[in-house]
C-alpha cells in the first residue's frame, strides 16, 4: 500500500531509495532479492523471498529493479536536451552553450566506454546504450 501512495504521490518509482525511509529501505532490499533471484535462475545456489509473481506485481507498478539504469537514462536525455538548447541558442545568437559540468564528465565516460567497445573490450555500456548514443 504505501509503495502506491508513493507513486501515486510522486507518478512514479524511478527515485525510491534510502532517503525514502523504511520504504526506500524497503526497496533495496527487493532490488537486493532480485539480483538473488536473477543468479538463482542461473545457478540453483542463491536462495530468494521474492518470487515471479511478486516480481510481476512491482514491474506493473513501476518498480525501478536498477537506479544505476535509471540514472543513465536521465543523463541521456539531459545531454539530448542541452543539445537541443544548444541548437536553439545557436540560432538565435545566444552564448552559454555548453553542457553543466556533471553532464560533460558523463559524456566523456560514455564516449570512453563506446571507443574501447568499438575495440572489442568488455565493458559497462550495453549494445542498447551504445545504440542510443550512435543516434
Amino acid at each position: 500500500q504505501q509503495l502506491k501512495e508513493y507513486k501515486r504521490q510522486r507518478g512514479h518509482l524511478n527515485h525510491l531509495g534510502t532517503k525514502d525511509g523504511a520504504l526506500g529501505a524497503w526497496a533495496n532490499t527487493q532490488r537486493t532479492e532480485y539480483r538473488f533471484f536473477m543468479k538463482a535462475t542461473a545457478d540453483q545456489h542463491h536462495y530468494t523471498h521474492l518470487t515471479e509473481e511478486r516480481i510481476e506485481e512491482l514491474e506493473a507498478l513501476g518498480f525501478v529493479w536498477s537506479m544505476r539504469e535509471v540514472r543513465w537514462d536521465e543523463n541521456y536525455d539531459a545531454v539530448l536536451r542541452c543539445f537541443a538548447n544548444k541548437e536553439e541558442e545557436s540560432r538565435t545568437r545566444k552564448n552559454g552553450n555548453r553542457l553543466p559540468p556533471s553532464l560533460a564528465v558523463w559524456l566523456r565516460d560514455q564516449k570512453v566506454l563506446y571507443r574501447a567497445m568499438g575495440r572489442g573490450e568488455s565493458n559497462s555500456l550495453s549494445a542498447e546504450r551504445a545504440a542510443k548514443l550512435r543516434a
